[in-house]
C-alpha cells in the first residue's frame, strides 16, 4: 500500500493516457462533445441509446428487467440487459437526461478505456516487473486505445472485456507464480455477468495464457513435465469452471434468453480462410480498417518493431520466444482459419463486426513487446537496424503484392526509421537519453491519434444537436399523451433519429 500510495501518478498515467487520446481522437474529427458531429454511430445509434433510456427508467422506477409492454408487442428483457446493459458503468445513466444520452455515452466511453489503461498497466507491472515504469506505458496506452477500441466504441458492451481482460490474466500469473486463487477466480465471474460474449472469449483466451505461463514457469524450475501440466491444468479449469459456475445467478437467464431454442450453425467447422496469409501481415500498416474482414493486428508502430525485435533479443530465452511465438501463431492462426474463428464467436458465424475477439491476439504482442520492454535500458544497436531493414523491406515487398495507399506506406516506413534512430540515440549517452525519450513518446501518441482518425474518423456522420432535439422533442410528446390519457397503452415511432422518410432504416426499438 504505501509502495502504491508512493507512486500513484504512474498508475493516474495509466488511466488518464488513453482519456486523452480518446479527447484528442474527438476534438480533431470535431465530434462531440468537441464538435457539432454526434458520437452515436451504426449500433450505439441504432440501438444502445434508447435501451440506455429504456434502463435509466428501470432504473427509477418506471419500469421493469423482466418484462416490457414497450418492447413492440411486449416482451422479456433479461436477455437484453445480460447482454448490452450488465456493465456497472451503465448505472451511471440515472444522472444523465433523456436528451444527454451523448454525453453519457462519452462519459462511460472515458471511463472504460482509462479503466483498460489502468487494468494492463496493474497486469505488465507484476509480468514485467524489471521494466522501466514509464517504458510499460506505452503498452498500457497501446491498450487502452488500442485499433479494437477505436473500431469497436459503437459496441460499448464489448468495452467491458477489455478491462476485466488484465484482472483475469493477473489473476492467472498470481495463481501461477504465488498459487493465489481470489483474483482470478473474482474477475472471471464479473467479466462474464459483466458481459458474457466478451466473458466468454477471455475465459478461453486466459486458459491459453495459463499454459503459457504455466509451461514457461515450469521450465525455468526445471521440472517440466507432461503428467505435472496435466494436473495443473485440470486444476485450474475447475477453477475456471467454478467462477463460471458462480456468475450463473445473473448469467443463466441471459443464456436461456438469448438461445432461443437455437442450436449451433450446421456449417461453423466447414473449412474456409479469410483471405490469404499474407493479408496478416497487412493488418500491421497503420490505420488498416477495423472492424473489417481485413486482419488488422496493428497496435502501433513503435511495438510492432519491439515485437519484432523480441525474436532477435539475447537476453530472452529460446523457450519464451518458442511459447510466445507458438501463442500468437495460435491467435493468427484463429483469426484467418474460419472453423477456428467461429469457435471463438461463440460456435456461430458473424456477418458483420468481424474478428470480435481481435483484441486478444494483440495482447500476444503486447506481451512480446513488454518482454522486450525489460531490457529497454539496454536495446542493441545493431538487431535495432535489422529488424527495422527487415520490416521496411517486408512492407515493400507487399506494396509490390497489392499497393497500399503511397501515403500510408512511405509514414509508416519513416516511423520505423524515426523510432529506430532515437532508440539508438537514447542507449549512448544519458545527456541525449531524456530528450530522445521525450520524442519517442510524442511519436508515439502522436501515431495512435492518427491511426484512430484514419480507422474511424469517417465513422460518424450525424448531427449531435439534431440528435438531442429529437429525443427531448419525442419526450414532449409522449408527456402530452400521457397528459391526454393515462391509462395503458402502447406508442410506436413513425420516423427515426436518421430521419429516414422510407421507414425501412433498422431500429431495435
Amino acid at each position: 500500500m504505501d509502495k502504491l500510495r508512493k507512486n500513484w501518478y504512474r498508475y493516474a498515467l495509466a488511466f488518464v493516457i488513453p482519456i486523452i487520446l480518446l479527447f484528442v481522437f474527438l476534438a480533431w474529427n470535431g465530434i462531440y462533445p468537441f464538435g457539432d458531429i454526434s458520437n452515436l454511430r451504426d449500433d450505439l445509434e441504432i440501438q444502445y441509446a434508447d435501451y440506455f433510456t429504456f434502463y435509466r427508467n428501470v432504473l427509477l422506477g418506471n419500469g421493469d428487467i423482466g418484462y416490457s409492454f414497450t418492447k413492440s408487442l411486449g416482451g422479456p428483457l433479461v436477455s437484453l440487459w445480460g447482454y448490452y446493459l450488465a456493465s456497472p458503468f451503465n448505472l451511471l445513466v440515472v444522472f444523465f437526461r433523456p436528451d444527454q444520452i451523448q454525453l453519457f455515452v462519452f462519459v462511460i466511453t472515458a471511463l472504460k478505456l482509462g479503466l483498460s489503461g489502468l487494468t494492463f498497466y496493474l497486469f505488465a507491472r507484476y509480468k514485467f516487473t524489471k521494466a522501466p515504469w514509464y517504458a510499460l506505458l506505452f503498452l498500457t496506452a497501446a491498450y487502452g486505445f488500442t485499433q479494437y477500441n477505436v473500431g469497436q466504441m459503437a459496441n460499448l458492451n464489448w468495452l467491458d472485456g477489455m478491462y476485466m481482460l488484465p484482472l483475469m490474466l493477473l489473476g492467472v500469473a498470481k495463481y501461477v507464480r504465488e498459487g493465489k486463487r481470489s483474483l482470478f477466480f473474482v474477475s472471471t465471474a464479473c467479466s462474464i455477468i459483466f458481459n458474457w460474449y466478451t466473458g466468454y472469449m477471455n475465459c478461453i483466451f486466459v486458459m491459453l495464457y495459463f499454459w503459457y505461463e504455466q509451461s514457461l514457469t515450469d521450465y525455468r524450475q526445471g521440472i517440466l513435465g507432461g503428467k505435472r501440466i496435466i494436473k495443473k491444468t485440470v486444476g485450474f479449469g475447475l477453477l475456471e469452471i467454478l467462477s463460471v459456475a458462480v456468475s450463473m445467478a445473473a448469467f443463466l437467464p441471459v443464456l436461456l434468453g438469448q438461445a432461443g431454442g437455437r442450436t449451433f450453425a450446421e456449417d461453423i467447422f466447414e473449412f474456409g480462410t479469410n483471405g490469404s496469409f499474407l493479408d496478416i501481415l497487412r493488418g500491421f500498416m497503420i490505420g488498416s480498417a477495423n472492424p473489417s474482414r481485413n486482419i488488422t493486428l496493428f497496435c502501433s508502430v513503435l511495438l510492432l518493431l519491439f515485437a519484432a525485435y523480441f525474436f532477435w533479443d539475447k537476453r530472452i530465452g529460446k523457450a519464451e520466444k518458442i511459447a510466445l511465438g507458438s501463442f500468437l501463431g495460435l491467435m493468427a492462426a484463429s483469426l484467418f482459419f474460419w472453423p477456428l474463428e467461429h469457435i471463438w464467436c461463440g460456435f456461430r458465424t458473424e456477418g458483420s463486426y468481424a474478428y470480435r475477439f481481435l483484441y486478444l491476439a494483440i495482447v500476444v504482442l503486447l506481451l512480446m513487446a513488454g518482454s522486450v520492454l525489460e531490457h529497454f535500458d539496454a536495446l542493441e544497436r545493431k538487431p535495432l537496424f535489422y529488424v527495422t531493414a527487415g520490416l521496411i523491406g517486408m512492407f515493400l515487398i507487399l506494396d509490390m503484392q497489392d499497393s497500399f495507399d503511397a501515403k500510408r506506406l512511405w509514414r509508416q516506413l519513416a516511423l520505423l526509421v524515426i523510432y529506430c534512430l532515437l532508440l539508438t540515440v537514447s542507449q549512448k549517452t544519458r545527456l541525449r537519453r531524456p530528450l530522445a525519450l521525450l520524442c519517442v513518446c510524442v511519436l508515439f501518441l502522436g501515431e495512435l491519434s492518427w491511426n484512430a482518425r484514419l480507422v474511424s474518423g469517417g465513422a460518424y456522420t450525424f448531427d449531435a444537436a439534431q440528435t438531442a432535439s429529437y429525443i427531448a422533442d419525442e419526450q414532449k410528446l409522449m408527456d402530452e399523451v400521457k397528459a391526454r390519457d393515462n391509462r395503458f397503452y402502447r406508442m410506436e415511432k413513425t420516423l427515426n433519429r436518421d430521419q429516414n422518410q422510407a421507414h425501412n432504416s433498422f431500429y431495435s426499438n
